[in-house]
């Protein structure tokens, strides 16, 4: 990340080192289809990330959060890394031939997240690779939907829900430094967070007069 101040005189540049990391992933799914009725379709990921570097890992007191020690890694050096595994299940049943239902689940690890403040009316995000104080983000996805045709396929109606939950989100503490901090860690805690919500579709695919009208409602919560 950089900071250029351009003509404001109460405002430094900064301009962050570069994080390097690597992550190595291998999947394999499956797709079955039991029945006329009911298919089903799943996979499994497991990936392995490390973080190299040139990089220096600050360590911070627990009580006051001053930094108590530095710790520097060379180009190349194994910092940090983490491994896990990304199951998802996706399962499809006709009820007849023109009702459908069909629900999913999926885990995802994301090593990369951006750090922003909304409340703060200057651009403060910033990248921040996973390293020993900041862990990577888990988020689990739910999903139920059930689908409706009407005369003859000429309009498709569907109803969707989802239920996220996800663990370590980065947020900034109140009264962080948002300008590019070099040590970031001091300034943000990982909390829980949650999103759910529902989606209205309807679809007219066929006939001179077609499209399509959808409707959302979701929330975000931390």
């Amino acid at each position: 990340g950089s900071l250029d101040p351009n003509n404001a005189t109460d405002v430094f540049p900064v301009t962050l080192n570069t994080e390097t990391s690597y992550e190595l992933s291998g999947f394999a799914n499956f797709n079955w289809k039991p029945s006329e009725r009911l298919s089903l379709s799943g996979g499994l990921r497991y990936n392995y990330f490390t973080l190299v570097g040139p990089y220096t890992l600050a360590t911070f007191d627990p009580l006051d959060g001053t930094l108590s020690d530095a710790t520097v890694f060379e180009k190349g050096k194994k910092v940090n890394s983490y491994s896990g595994l990304e199951p998802r299940l996706g399962i499809s049943f006709s009820l007849d031939d023109n009702t459908s239902f069909k629900a999913s689940y999926a885990k995802v690890n994301q090593y990369l997240q951006n750090i922003y403040n909304s409340t703060t009316p200057l651009p403060t995000s910033r990248w921040k690779v996973s390293d020993a104080n900041i862990k990577p983000q888990i988020g689990e996805t739910f999903g139920l939907g059930l689908y409706q045709n009407f005369n003859d396929n000429a309009i498709e109606m569907g109803l969707e829900g989802y239920y996220r939950g996800t663990q370590n989100v980065l947020t900034y503490k109140p009264g962080a430094d948002f300008f590019l901090e070099e040590y970031i860690d001091r300034d943000v805690v990982q909390g829980e967070g949650k999103a759910y919500g529902m989606e209205l579709s309807f679809k007219k695919p066929k006939g001179k007069v077609n499209g399509w009208f959808n409707y959302t409602w979701s929330r975000s919560l931390m």
